[in-house]
């Protein structure tokens, strides 16, 4: 994707979520910019609320520590492939305009015509249709108007991943079932 941040932001999945924590990550350049800046005016204040807390410092450590030794990394980038190329595959769905991924997560856009760019009828609420059916089989998506994130834990094992696509499939056919007499 080729996607380089200037910045990152981070919080409770820092310390995979055992303990309230946040940080700014940013490139050594933005770094010695804001350094010369708080020369000139003062301390660069942000995000006090979790900073510098020395619980949450040492839980993030281990928790980061655990996902050395489980190789976390190493098991998203596999596990994505199969994620991601299951995801590709609803790319014909009817209402899936559009789809888009990384790592272990799916970006998918809801459309009544992907190919006119139209819209679906925000009074059907196929999004929440989708939501709710994928709930009722275990499913957790997150749902922002016509968009859906599907993010499967990056602990899934392929076999997981492969059944949490297919009940997002069966989420999506539910829905269609639902509003296809309304197109």
């Amino acid at each position: 994707m080729g996607l380089k941040p200037v910045m990152m932001s981070c919080a409770t999945a820092l310390s995979a979520a055992l303990f309230p924590n946040s940080a700014l990550m940013f490139k050594d350049e933005m770094y010695a910019e804001l350094m010369r800046n708080s020369d000139e005016v003062g301390t660069f204040g942000l995000g006090y609320a979790h900073a510098v807390r020395p619980v949450g410092a040492t839980v993030s450590l281990v928790a980061l520590d655990i996902c050395n030794a489980i190789d976390l990394a190493g098991h998203v980038r596999k596990a994505s492939e199969t994620f991601l190329a299951r995801c590709k595959e609803m790319i014909d769905h009817p209402p899936v305009g559009d789809l888009c991924g990384a790592g272990l997560f799916c970006g998918c856009e809801l459309m009544n015509d992907a190919k006119a760019r139209e819209p679906l009828d925000p009074s059907w609420k196929v999004d929440e249709l989708v939501q709710n059916f994928a709930h009722d089989c275990g499913l957790y998506l997150r749902v922002i108007g016509d968009r859906i994130g599907f993010m499967p834990p990056m602990i899934d094992s392929e076999g997981r991943i492969e059944i949490a696509t297919g009940r997002f499939r069966g989420a999506l056919d539910d829905a269609w079932t639902v509003v296809r007499v309304r197109v």
